[in-house]
């Protein structure tokens, strides 16, 4: 028991915000801020370490009268039980007739319309999605479901949870969180799973208060979700474009009701309510400008500072008009209505995310081959340069060699020279010393 541990991205915070890396993802964004599962993705209660830890160490499975399956806790000396059921109310999921499982065709042709090259595997691969899909896998695996490790795969379940969240049906979280649970008390790698939910569903203080933070997705993972691809973004399936609609256009009026009017009616009284030219303008047209405006505008400035000799491609002169009648739309009062000022609609600027996102990964591309390009050469004339100083470093050697040598043979020259030229003296000295010793004979 003591050795269970925490798994840091098991159960996480999601991330439904749209700061400016987040272009692309406006509609996946505003679909999971619509679905049911939002308040299961996001909620982030001050977790009690000591209410995980407890609850695990002291969990068992049991089965009441009526069949129903159930898990017992004790923390704190007290008895707490967990049942579908509770998962289901605490987490806000209504999903009581919810779906469990498809059959295997509809399952592998619900993946297909998502894009999913399927090739008869029960194994799924969240890298095989395109971003936007991607992003909806990561909160389901991260976020939901019961998994502890292995991040880019899935199996059948989370297939299923996929295919009804993209065709409008409801799935079944609720049993999935708690089928998962009670499977973690058999399991020979039993880890404190669900703090988060456990928080949420128990609802309790422990005597100890020492917190567990729950680990939260940032914006960084719009950057993870777009590393590696290379295509065209798949666009989400029909029957999810009602929600993205609808929790956009909540969105929008939420922020033209908060926005002050441009009216010259001096303020009324706080007593009073009259309604302004802000609040009477229908909020849908103004979703995606205010999600995504600094895609179009600020693509230009950036290709120029990367490729400053790049010739603009045909891709990007047809798409350039667009985005000229786009930009003085960022700059117009928030008030006016887009039919009014006769520039671009929702519907335009979704068709053109798709090529602009497509002219930045080709872009990216051409960054990275450029950088590789310009590193090897780099590289080479870095090592030739090398091989020049080594080169230079043995001539000098073999040169101050030649000259010892040199010097040394001058030398042994000379000491022969001076010795020839003692034994020539030496030679008429001795012939003298011959003839004295004779005359010394004679006499």
């Amino acid at each position: 028991m003591a050795s269970m541990k925490y798994c840091n991205k098991h159960n996480q915070v999601g991330f439904l915000k749209k700061p400016k890396e987040s272009a692309g993802f406006a509609e996946i964004v505003d679909f999971l801020k619509g679905s049911h599962i939002r308040y299961a993705l996001t909620h982030n209660p001050t977790i009690h370490d000591s209410l995980v830890k407890q609850f695990w160490q002291t969990a068992t499975a049991s089965t009441l009268a009526d069949g129903t399956l159930e898990l017992r806790a004790t923390i704190d000396t007290l008895e707490y039980t967990i049942t579908e059921a509770s998962v289901r109310s605490k987490l806000q999921l209504a999903d009581a007739s919810g779906i469990s499982m498809l059959p295997n065709t509809e399952i592998f042709e619900g993946m297909g319309n998502m894009g999913y090259p399927t090739d008869g595997s029960f194994t799924f691969w969240k890298s095989f999605f395109t971003p936007q899909w991607r992003f909806l896998v990561h909160h389901i695996l991260h976020c939901i479901s019961p998994k502890s490790g292995g991040w880019d795969q899935f199996g059948s379940n989370i297939a299923t949870a996929l295919i009804c969240l993209s065709t409008g049906r409801v799935y079944n979280f609720s049993k999935l969180i708690f089928d998962g649970m009670v499977a973690n008390l058999k399991s020979k790698t039993k880890f404190l799973m669900y703090p988060r939910f456990l928080q949420m569903i128990l609802e309790i203080q422990t005597e100890s208060k020492h917190p567990y933070l729950a680990v939260a997705l940032t914006k960084k993972i719009f950057g993870n979700m777009k590393r590696g691809f290379r295509g065209v973004p798949r666009p989400l399936l029909p029957a999810m474009l009602p929600i993205v609609a609808q929790n956009a256009g909540q969105a929008a009026q939420a922020g033209t009701q908060s926005q002050p009017s441009s009216s010259t009616v001096p303020p009324p009284p706080p007593s009073q309510t009259v309604p302004t030219e802000s609040t009477t303008i229908p909020p849908t047209p103004i979703t995606e400008p205010t999600s995504e405006p600094s895609s179009p505008s600020t693509a230009p400035e950036h290709e120029a500072m990367e490729h400053p000799f790049e010739q603009p491609s045909p891709e990007h002169q047809l798409s350039s008009p667009r985005q000229e009648s786009y930009i003085p739309q960022t700059q117009a009062p928030t008030h006016t209505h887009k039919a009014e000022t006769g520039h671009m609609s929702v519907d335009d600027l979704v068709q053109l995310v798709p090529q602009l996102m497509t002219r930045i990964e080709s872009l990216e591309k051409d960054l990275k081959q450029t950088k590789q390009t310009m590193g090897n050469a780099i590289v080479k004339l870095v090592k030739k340069v090398k091989k020049m100083k080594k080169v230079l470093k043995s001539r000098r050697v073999v040169l101050t060699d030649s000259e010892d040598d040199d010097a040394e043979n001058s030398s042994k020259q000379e000491r022969n020279l001076q010795k020839d030229e003692s034994e020539v003296l030496r030679l008429p000295n001795k012939a003298n010393f011959q003839e004295k010793q004779i005359l010394v004979l004679k006499v």
